[in-house]
């Protein structure tokens, strides 16, 4: 026994509804895209790849102002240092005496350097130094010294107008991509708002065709039949409808 048919006729209350759609209904129609003049220029802008690019500009020279402020960013450094010495001694005097001799020498220093916007540069340090062993019988000896040195210079790199050129010139890089972004979004709104009014010159264009040709259509058809009533000759006829042809 076939169970195909049957299998079938169980299945059909599971199956979906798009299993039964009519393969050949036509598809759905898209719908008219409405533009004003602001969603154009909305759309322009937002679909614009250029501008995207164009972005990124005054990010980058704002990183750059930073990397040009850095100059003058302190730097701080600190190092640890132990050297330390082992040495082992036998005496011979009757009895033979290992000795052994520990010297050890610790050295601590930190600092900070840095420049400033009138060409001044600093170095500040501070050290400390310890030292024992056998020759001090083990005592620490500690040494601290602490220094500051500064440097300006009188003629070349003195003053905040070399120093500072460079901050100078990367701020003035942000205000250029700034205006170049702006210039391009107003290029942008130009061109658009350009095409839209030649869109808009077309359509009104068009209506004043069809409207033309409604009335040579009229003009047609009111001489036939003026021609018919014998007060019009076939010529005027033929004539519109020359003209109709010209302005479809």
């Amino acid at each position: 026994m076939n169970f195909r048919p049957l299998l079938l006729l169980a299945l059909l209350p599971a199956l979906p509804p798009a299993v039964f759609a009519d393969e050949t209904a036509a598809p759905a129609r898209p719908t008219t895209l409405r533009l004003t003049g602001e969603s154009a220029i909305q759309a322009a802008l937002a679909k614009n790849f250029s501008i995207e690019v164009q972005r990124y500009q005054p990010r980058i020279a704002k990183e750059a102002v930073t990397s040009a402020l850095g100059h003058f960013d302190p730097v701080f450094d600190l190092s640890v240092q132990r050297n330390e010495t082992s040495q082992r001694t036998v005496f011979d005097t009757g009895v033979r005496l290992p000795i052994r001799s520990v010297n050890r020498l610790d050295n601590l220093s930190a600092g900070l350097t840095g420049a400033t916007s009138i060409g001044l540069t600093y170095d500040l340090g501070l050290g400390q130094r310890d030292s024992l062993g056998i020759f001090n019988q083990f005592t620490d000896n500690i040494a601290t010294t602490a220094s500051l040195t500064l440097t300006q210079p009188l003629l070349r790199g003195a003053g905040t107008a070399v120093n500072l050129a460079a901050v100078r010139i990367a701020r003035n890089n942000v205000l250029v991509s700034e205006w170049a972004l702006k210039s391009r979004i107003i290029d942008i709104i130009t061109t658009t708002t350009f095409e839209y009014n030649e869109l808009h010159f077309a359509h009104e264009n068009l209506r004043v065709a069809e409207r033309s040709r409604e009335l040579a259509r009229q003009l047609f058809s009111d001489n036939e039949a003026r021609v018919k009533i014998g007060v019009m000759s076939p010529l005027e006829v033929t004539q519109a409808r020359a003209e109709v042809a010209a302005r479809e």
